[in-house]
């Protein structure tokens, strides 16, 4: 395989230009008691991105218990991708690298593993630092939300063994191809709108490097692809389906969190996540409309020729 030429850029300029390594950037919160999100200033994110406090059982909470709402729901986001960034992306990059996969690929490509394993041990590093000084500021133990990070992780390890241990690395790297192209998505459609700078330049300076990374993993499918016999396609396929679920749907668990800090009852809670959520724009519209560069990637490279992984997509309406 050769380079294409915008890919050839963005990994040439990788010592200069990747966004959070190179950054001065010290993504320092300074959050402080008499600086407060109370929701008529600054904010962590726009209304939208917790569609919850829509509902109109909510209507009486204050703006300063809304923002809690939010920061919680941003703690939730980032605690979740650190993990996401070394225990799935990692794991896939140093696979790559180190010749673990049997797929043969170009050195130029097992030598750029080794920058996005670089800079994801960097957002890493920033993410985690960023859900540190959210749980200051509101006073949250790392035992009080791991229930909800750990849930969504047992997802995850229930999709990349699915189809036998044997098939682990294979639906691994679909997980990390779905997630990475995905995150280019969220961060430049909705994560920009954020309005606290601290937390849209940290976004901002991810956008960066993400984009190289999903140029490389459309690399890397591109190579692979062609190399899979037809059950590992098949394998894959499915794997990329299931992968977008979870990554698409909306992440309610931490609500059974922050809205019973807040005094709600926990049949209340659950109400609100099925009425806002259980609709169709949320289960599949949204996800589609998120995944559209995953869905490109496999119709231009006639994923959907196989007849079980179609079906799939079109029984989830993701096409």
């Amino acid at each position: 395989m050769k380079e294409n030429s915008d890919y050839s850029f963005r990994s040439s300029a990788w010592d200069d230009k990747a966004g959070v390594r190179s950054n001065p950037e010290t993504y320092n919160l300074q959050l402080s008691d008499d600086y407060i999100l109370d929701g008529t200033g600054l904010s962590w994110h726009l209304p939208s991105y917790s569609g919850i406090l829509e509902h109109e059982d909510l209507s009486h909470l204050s703006g300063k218990e809304k923002e809690f709402v939010k920061g919680t729901q941003l703690l939730e986001f980032v605690t979740k991708q650190t993990i996401f960034e070394i225990d799935c992306v990692n794991y896939v990059t140093s696979r790559l690298a180190h010749n673990k996969y049997k797929f043969d690929l170009p050195e130029f490509l097992k030598l750029d593993a080794l920058k996005i394993y670089t800079d994801e041990g960097y957002h890493a590093y920033y993410t985690q630092k960023i859900a540190n000084q959210i749980r200051r500021y509101y006073r949250i133990g790392e035992d009080d939300i791991s229930p909800f990070v750990e849930s969504y992780y047992s997802k995850i390890e229930s999709i990349v063994t699915k189809f036998g241990e044997e098939n682990k690395d294979l639906c691994m790297l679909a997980f990390v191809i779905a997630g990475e192209n995905q995150i280019v998505f969220d961060i430049s459609a909705e994560m920009r709108q954020i309005v606290f700078k601290p937390i849209w330049i940290l976004f901002r300076d991810h956008m960066i490097d993400e984009v190289f990374h999903a140029k490389y993993f459309t690399m890397i499918f591109q190579d692979v692809w062609p190399q899979l016999s037809p059950d590992e396609k098949e394998i894959m396929g499915l794997c990329f389906c299931d992968s977008m679920e979870i990554l698409g749907l909306p992440r309610t668990d931490i609500y059974h969190f922050s809205l019973a800090k807040l005094g709600i009852g926990k049949q209340q809670i659950l109400k609100c996540i099925n009425d806002i959520y259980n609709t169709i724009e949320w289960r599949t519209t949204r996800i589609a409309d998120r995944m559209k560069p995953t869905i490109n990637l496999l119709t231009s490279n006639d994923v959907f020729d196989i007849e079980t992984v179609r079906k799939a997509f079109e029984g989830k309406k993701y096409i």
